[in-house]
């Protein structure tokens, strides 16, 4: 055998092991190759065999930390529990530029390690902090463009800042001014010093207590990011006034819930109103408060939570302000829901607290609505559409019609009695026609294949049967394989939603084998059933097959039995009528071909 040429040009080859560390003494042992003539690029070493030789000491550290108990990491590190903030307005009424916030924050640090937790930005202007002393006390660090407390340890920790506020300006007879308040579970407003014959507002806010000895108290909402307080004086502070109101309410009902659009007008008792205060519905969720076109310019609105007294619980108010001098008329439109059961046995119609209400409501098909016999609210005649308020003719005009209108005049709660009228059973699901062929062998076994043509909208199980002992043996639907479930005595299919067209259908293929016994060599009878489900069914068309050289000597069925096309079958047709199941018996008397002519 030939040396190939290359190996004549290194006559000398030599197997030198290289020896590499790896991690603590680690010992990699690879062969060096020749270099080729062909300038390859040289191929890594496998290291399928490599091994690696640690000291014990190394080996016991990684097992260790392979043991070790990883701590879980909360999945928050720190929290803002409470923000308290206290305002003096010793000496400072007519200058809102030297007010000085007093802020106590309550924070909580989750982790044993150090958290920073942001609490206003860092252009802020701090007068004092509190110094932290106490091992509970979090310092103030300035991190990237804001102000955090530095949560040292796990557990609660406090800090108090003194700051001015970032914006104020004048306003008629007062000024606002304005402060960054950090979102906290609890957070409170507490003004001292309040001169006599001033008042304060924080929008947004509930008053919790005050004016007592000059100190108002407000409790802040949880996730209010900026807080405005505004100060008057009381002769010049905008006044809710005495006012007629009233208020036109759409009602309709959507998915479980009594969606309301009320349009409320307001006609003021005395000249240049500058506030509107109007009490909503108990209970009403979701609240909007929108102006209409043209009817209200510069104007502002607030939904807040009355002051509760003796006589008075806390109730849900919207406030409505308008610049001195603005013009238009005081009409806006609000909206507001409230939770109905599907079968809610009373209806309840709620509207503001005005000079009178009237309802419009949209009674549904299926629903039956009156009036309680102790509701002092009065059922008026209900109009044509075009004689409804112009707004209310839009809205239905846009949604192409709604249910009959019923339109009462009443008081801020109206109570209506529901009945429901029984529905009528409709057939979601039907067979158009079912296509089903059998074939028979002399030993009685038999193949059948049934084809469904199933109308239906939506996506929903399908069910069928198979006669007794038999075998399914394949399944399509729309010609692709499809898989078949198995619930007791029962088949199901998953049919996917059509198109909403008239020919529609979902057409579903199914294949089965069985037997019946061996057919007599002579002649003899044998019976068929067929019930493949609970589905109705409109037409049914079946095929049955007999062996080769056998003919049928009689039938009877509960089936209309016609000629068929192919010599020795049987063809059975019927339709059903709704509700019932496609059931057919058949009795199939047969003898072998050619027997009659042989006697």
């Amino acid at each position: 055998m030939k040396p190939l040429p290359f190996l004549l040009r290194t006559p000398t080859l030599r197997w030198k092991p290289i020896v590499a560390r790896c991690g603590a003494s680690a010992l990699l042992a690879v062969a060096a190759l020749p270099a080729s003539p062909l300038h390859a690029e040289p191929q890594p070493p496998p290291l399928d065999e490599a091994r690696v030789t640690l000291p014990y000491g190394e080996l016991l550290r990684l097992v260790g930390e392979a043991r070790a108990p990883h701590e879980k990491i909360p999945p928050v590190r720190c929290a803002l529990l409470n923000a308290d903030y206290r305002v003096s307005l010793a000496g400072k009424t007519g200058s809102p530029s030297t007010l000085r916030i007093e802020a106590a924050f309550l924070a909580e640090n989750f982790t044993d390690e150090p958290v920073l937790l942001p609490v206003l930005p860092g252009n802020l202007a701090i007068h004092s902090e509190e110094t932290p002393g106490q091992a509970d006390q979090a310092p103030l660090l300035h991190q990237e463009g804001q102000l955090a407390l530095l949560l040292r340890k796990a557990g609660r920790q406090t800090s108090k800042i003194s700051f001015s506020p970032t914006e104020w300006k004048e306003r008629d007879s007062g000024w606002e001014a304005r402060f960054p308040g950090l979102p906290a579970a609890s957070r409170t407003l507490r003004i001292e010093a309040v001169p006599d014959g001033w008042v304060l507002d924080v929008p947004g806010a509930a008053l919790h207590s005050g004016p007592e000895g000059g100190v108002w108290q407000f409790q802040l909402p949880p996730g209010q990011s900026t807080v405005r307080l505004i100060a008057m004086k009381a002769d010049e502070a905008p006044e809710a006034g005495s006012w007629s109101v009233r208020s036109e309410i759409f009602a309709e009902r959507e998915d479980g819930i009594l969606h309301f659009t009320a349009h409320v007008s307001a006609w003021p008792e005395q000249e240049n109103p500058r506030q509107l205060v109007l009490r909503l519905p108990a209970g009403a969720r979701q609240i909007e408060v929108a102006a209409l076109p043209g009817k209200l310019e510069e104007w502002s609105a607030e939904i807040r939570t009355s002051t509760p007294d003796a006589q008075n619980p806390p109730k849900r108010e919207v406030v409505i302000r308008r610049a001195p001098g603005a013009e238009g008329e005081w009409q806006f439109a609000l909206r507001y829901q409230t939770p109905l059961d599907a079968l809610a046995e009373t209806w309840i119609l709620l509207g503001p607290e005005t000079d009178g209400n009237i309802f419009f409501l949209s009674q549904p098909a299926g629903v039956e609505l009156r009036k309680a016999d102790s509701d002092p609210a009065n059922e008026l005649p209900a109009p044509e559409v075009s004689a409804l308020p112009d707004w209310l003719e839009r809205k239905l005009t846009a949604n192409e019609g709604t249910g009959r209108i019923r339109v009462f005049r009443g008081d801020t709660e109206l109570a209506l009695q529901a009945s429901y009228l029984p529905a009528v059973k409709m057939e979601d699901l039907t067979v158009a026609q079912l296509t089903l062929s059998t074939r028979l062998a002399r030993d009685g076994a038999l193949f059948a294949e049934a084809a469904f043509d199933i109308e239906h909208r939506t996506v929903q199980p399908f069910a069928f049967t198979l006669p007794e002992g038999s075998q399914l043996v394949g399944a399509s639907l729309q010609g692709k394989p499809v898989r078949i479930l198995r619930r007791e005595k029962e088949y199901e299919v998953l049919l996917p939603a059509v198109p909403s067209r008239q020919d529609s259908v979902s057409k579903l293929q199914v294949s089965y084998t069985g037997n019946l016994g061996p057919f007599d060599p002579v002649s003899g009878g044998l019976s068929l059933a067929l019930h493949h489900g609970r589905h109705f069914t409109r037409q049914l068309r079946w095929t049955i097959h007999l062996p080769e050289n056998y003919e049928a000597a009689g039938v009877e069925s509960n089936a209309e039995v016609k000629a068929a096309a192919e010599p020795g079958a049987i063809l059975l047709e019927r339709s059903f009528a709704a509700g019932s199941a496609p059931a057919v018996e058949a009795s199939v008397f047969y003898r072998r071909r050619g027997l009659a002519q042989n006697r």
